[in-house]
């Protein structure tokens, strides 16, 4: 039995890899600004002294939307990822065998 000889789409891998290394970009960027919300922002305003009794709806609401949008955003960031290596497996089609 004869192999196929695989081909390579040299602008595939490399558009494959940019796209790869977008997503991880993202990823990291989602991380940190999660990172510094926690760590400055959110902590900070949870455990303040209430100015009224009773819970504040409105930090809660603020603070579910953040984690909503974040999660959102490291989602896409995840799905690029993976868009940039589906690209870069498919550039390396095999030939037909004859």
């Amino acid at each position: 039995m004869s192999e196929g000889r695989s081909t390579t789409d040299s602008p595939g891998r490399i558009l494959g890899m940019v796209v790869f290394a977008v997503g991880v970009g993202l990823l990291l960027y989602v991380f940190y600004t999660v990172y510094t919300e926690l760590a400055t922002g959110a902590l900070s305003r949870l455990t303040a002294p209430a100015s009224q009794p009773g819970p504040d709806f409105n930090l809660v609401l603020a603070l579910l939307v953040r984690a909503l949008f974040l999660f959102l955003l490291g989602y896409l960031a995840s799905a690029i990822a993976g868009r940039g290596i589906g690209m870069y497996q498919a550039a390396r089609i095999p030939e037909p065998q004859e």
